[in-house]
This record gives C-alpha cells, sequence and structure tokens, in this order.
C-alpha cells in the first residue's frame, strides 16, 4: 500500500493498493463511510487493466486518514473473522 497525504485539503490522503480491484475498494468505502469523523471516501481503478486501487479519504479535524483507514480495515478483518466462524459452525 502507498499512502500519499494531500498537500491541498486537510486531513485527505490518497491510499493505493496494489493487486487488488472493485470488490476490495468498495468494501473498504463502504465502510469507511459508516464513521462520522470521515467527510468524503471514494475509491478508482486507474485503468481497466491495472489491478490497483486508489482510496481517497478526508476527514474532520478529530482524527487523521491514516487512522480511519487503519480502523475500517481492521473491522473488516474482524467482521470477515465472524463470518468465517459462523460458516464453520454450519459446515
Amino acid at each position: 500500500m502507498k499512502i500519499t497525504p494531500d498537500t491541498k485539503v486537510q486531513n485527505a490522503a490518497t491510499f493505493e493498493i496494489f493487486r487488488e480491484d472493485h470488490t476490495m475498494g468498495n468494501v473498504i468505502r463502504h465502510k469507511l463511510l459508516q464513521e462520522p469523523q470521515v467527510i468524503f471516501a471514494g475509491y478508482k481503478i486507474p485503468h481497466p487493466l491495472e489491478h490497483n486501487v486508489i482510496i481517497r479519504v478526508q476527514t474532520t479535524n478529530e482524527t487523521k486518514p491514516e487512522a480511519m483507514v487503519a480502523k475500517a480495515l481492521n473491522d473488516l478483518i474482524t467482521e470477515v473473522g465472524y463470518l468465517r466462524t459462523k460458516f464453520m459452525v454450519h459446515k
């Protein structure tokens, strides 16, 4: 992952995630938008033949974009772990 702070917009940064696609970009964007400290979260795929996702995040002054992305990823890991255990119980 490559993190690039935005020099023009306060509390904004761009996160480039390598070897991922719309699936991961949309899930992270959705999780970020559930947080009240996130003002903006969006993603794009630079080119259909490139497997990179670029996520742009802007937060309130209360927190940094890096912290919110880390929280979103940790929340997703927890949710996937929960689903995995439920699936294994019913298997």
